[in-house]
């Protein structure tokens, strides 16, 4: 497993929930670009995975947003298959990495003994919110694993 809960923070907003992804697999991600066609099938993932948590409603203002999928950008403009930020239906609900600066930098200036990237997530309000974040995440990951370690052809 890529990711692993982080028991470390217990704080407003969060519903002890907050994860960490392995810095050798965020290095992978951040090498591999994502394609337009994985991008746009990721935020269908998500969006169909809201409307089996949250109801379909199309008159809900939780559902004015069709990104659920953030990625960070790559030197070349290009959006690469490591996630920036994840949003779920809420007010203001989402999971975001602290690095501000350059990506590539920041994932060599990861302490050795820190072996992860963390993310914070903020106005995680309901269980619902956390199993939907949950379901992002471990969507992403193996989906992600499966591509990164594909036999070569």
């Amino acid at each position: 497993m890529n990711l692993y809960p982080r028991l470390d923070q217990n704080g407003l907003g969060d519903y002890y929930f907050s994860f960490g992804i392995k810095k050798e697999f965020a290095k992978k991600c951040f090498e591999k670009e994502i394609t337009e066609e994985g991008y746009n099938n990721f935020q269908d993932l998500g969006r169909k995975m809201f409307t089996k948590v949250f109801g379909n409603d199309e008159h809900n203002p939780l559902f004015d947003y069709d990104y659920p999928y953030r990625f960070f950008g790559n030197s070349k403009g290009n959006n690469t298959c490591l996630i920036r930020n994840l949003t779920v239906p809420g007010n203001a609900c989402g999971l975001d990495v602290n690095i501000n600066d350059d990506m590539e930098k920041a994932l060599d200036r990861v302490n050795e003994y820190e072996n992860f990237i963390k993310y914070h997530s903020h106005n995680i309000d309901s269980t619902s919110q956390c199993y939907a974040f949950l379901s992002l995440l471990t969507t992403w990951e193996e989906t992600i694993d499966c591509v990164l370690n594909a036999p070569k052809k």
